[in-house]
C-alpha cells in the first residue's frame, strides 16, 4: 500500500470472476501460494487525510488474522467517513510460476473499464441462485 496522507491510496484488491470488487488484498509473502482463478486491481482512493484511517483498517486487518486475540479498534470506526469509491488502476492476474501479469484485453468488456460477468447461473427448482459457471481461459493454462 502507498499512502500520501494529504491525498489517498493505491494498494491491491481481489476479485473472484462474477463477483464485484471485494476488500482490500496483501500479496502473499511466499512464492509456492496455491494459484486461485482471482483478478488483483491495482486501486486508487482519494480520501485526503482519511489516508491514514484506510492504512490502519488494512494493518488492522493483518494483525486480525495473523495475531488472533489482538484487542484492536472495531472496523466500521476505524472506516468511519472513509468514501466507498474508488478507481481501478490495473487488473493482474497469476500465472502458473505464481506471477503477477496484467490481464488480456480481451478479457475485458465494456471498453477496458470492467471485466466480463458470468453468464451462466446455477439454481434449484425454486429458482434460487447456487452458483455462476464459465468457462475462463486462463492465460498459461
Amino acid at each position: 500500500m502507498v499512502v500520501i496522507l494529504t491525498r489517498g491510496t493505491i494498494n491491491y484488491a481481489v476479485q473472484f470472476e462474477g463477483d464485484p470488487i471485494a476488500g482490500d488484498f496483501l500479496l502473499p509473502s511466499i512464492t509456492d501460494f496455491p494459484v486461485m482463478a482471482m483478478y488483483v486491481h491495482v486501486i486508487g482512493h482519494s480520501l485526503g487525510l482519511l489516508s491514514l484511517n484506510k492504512m490502519c483498517s488494512l494493518v488492522f486487518m493483518q494483525l486480525h488474522v495473523f495475531s488472533p486475540g489482538t484487542t484492536l479498534p472495531d472496523q466500521n470506526i476505524v472506516l468511519e467517513g472513509v468514501s466507498p469509491f474508488r478507481i481501478t488502476l490495473g487488473a493482474y492476474q497469476f500465472n502458473l510460476k505464481h506471477q503477477l501479469v496484467p490481464v488480456p484485453e480481451e478479457m475485458y468488456f465494456d471498453r477496458g473499464s470492467s471485466l466480463r460477468h458470468l453468464p451462466l447461473r446455477i439454481e434449484d427448482k425454486k429458482g434460487k441462485l447456487l452458483s455462476h459457471l464459465q468457462f475462463i481461459p486462463w492465460q498459461d493454462g
